[in-house]
């Protein structure tokens, strides 16, 4: 019996939602069928018809995500309301079908517009099924930080049942301890309920970043490694360069060259070099940070602010290195550098 079936998916997460958000520290909770980042996530695709827009064929009509949700899904995972309204208590089986989709959505389908009272055409479990649009709500990545948001439609469970459903919860205390709570909660409700899985947010990002933070931690390694051997080829280069004109030093300081000037000219020396350096690896560091596009969330490979950021440390390390060498040039005595051969 299908409709029997639904009732008690209906009041099963009603139940336990209701317990759930009494619980003490709790601040939102909700449920929804599609969790981001959780490897066993449920993706219901459907095709998308907007009521009163000419179409194609039925195999040029675009897909969509449909996600059923609960009311308070939103505020538990802090989504952003765009434009319209959030799903509430009241869109349930007795009113009006109605729906909210994401931005990615808004953006393919109303780039100009506002879809707010369109009514879109779904399907679902082989049947169509007609909601009106009630607001956009900001995007949500599912699969990883760097994977482009997908177009999705937000239906209230209410009108949508679903029995594979994820609990999302917010709130001010451990959340171990929380997660143990609503773990009692739902047994309350059904002994013989079973959980596929459960964790934090922060875990599932973390567990989806594995890669990019292996992957950064090598390369920020190797950075390092970078670093300090361009301090040293630096020092060491400036300092051979400066030892083998002691005599010319000599010189200069025995004419009346003070100090602080010869410290200025290997100095400036060593200043052009970093600067040709500097230059050639901006030019090779734009090139080839297109291949590290992967490994960015919301970083362009030429971002402004990086490359100046990477350039400054360069450019203090190595005057750094130059000015160890020039300093050491100003402490020649000149009548030993005048008998050096």
């Amino acid at each position: 019996d299908r409709n029997g079936s639904d009732e008690r998916a209906r009041q099963f997460f009603r139940s336990t939602l209701e317990r759930m958000q009494a619980l003490p520290g709790v601040r939102a909770v909700g449920a929804v069928s599609a969790m981001p980042f959780i490897s066993a996530n449920i993706d219901i695709r459907s095709e998308l018809e907007v009521v009163g827009r000419s179409s194609g064929p039925a195999g040029d009509r675009r897909g969509v995500y449909l996600t059923i949700a609960t009311p308070g899904y939103f505020d538990a995972m802090s989504v952003r309301l765009r434009e319209g309204r959030r799903l509430s208590d009241q869109d349930d089986e007795r009113s009006a079908p109605v729906a909210v989709i994401s931005e990615a959505l808004r953006r393919r389908e109303w780039p100009a517009g506002s879809p707010l009272g369109e009514r879109l055409r779904l399907q679902w479990q082989g049947q169509p099924i007609e909601v009106e649009v009630v607001g956009v709500v900001s995007e949500i990545r599912h699969d990883s930080l760097s994977a482009a948001p997908r177009p999705e439609v937000f239906v209230p469970h209410a009108q949508v049942p679903f029995a594979s459903m994820t609990y999302v919860l917010r709130g001010d205390v451990d959340p171990a301890g929380l997660i143990e709570a609503a773990r009692h909660e739902v047994w309350a409700v059904d002994p013989l309920q079973t959980f596929y899985d459960t964790a934090s947010v922060e875990r599932l990002v973390a567990a989806s970043l594995v890669r990019q933070r292996f992957s950064m931690m090598v390369m920020s390694t190797l950075g390092i490694i970078a670093l300090l051997l361009c301090a040293t080829g630096i020092y060491g280069i400036i300092s051979f360069t400066t030892t083998q004109r002691t005599r010319e030093i000599g010189v200069r300081m025995a004419l009346g060259a003070r100090p602080a000037a010869i410290q200025r000219m290997v100095m400036a020396e060593g200043a052009r070099l970093i600067a040709t350096g500097l230059a050639a690896g901006v030019a090779g560091a734009m090139a080839g940070s297109r291949l590290l596009r992967s490994l960015l969330f919301e970083v362009r490979p030429g971002d402004p602010l990086t490359f100046v950021t990477a350039s400054t440390l360069l450019a203090v390390v190595g005057l750094v290195a130059v000015y160890l060498p020039a300093r050491r040039a100003t402490k020649i005595d000149p009548l030993v550098a005048l008998r050096t051969d």
